[in-house]
């Protein structure tokens, strides 16, 4: 598991989004090449699952650019 920012995001990118309460399921997570996080602070627990998808393409975009 690494965070978005330290990844590096090269080649064809499937990007598979968890739920805000549990996540990606442990069968999901092994098809998966790679498991990345959204470092946090505070108290929230979780990112809606648009969010943290909209802040995820975002940095797919800024790395590639």
């Amino acid at each position: 598991t690494t965070t978005v920012r330290e990844h590096v995001w090269r080649g064809e990118t499937v990007l598979v989004v968890g739920n805000e309460t549990h996540g990606l399921s442990q069968a999901y997570r092994a098809l998966c090449d790679a498991v990345v996080v959204i470092p946090m602070k505070g108290t929230a627990t979780s990112l809606n699952a648009a969010i943290a998808t909209s802040i995820v393409l975002y940095e797919i975009g800024a790395s590639r650019a």
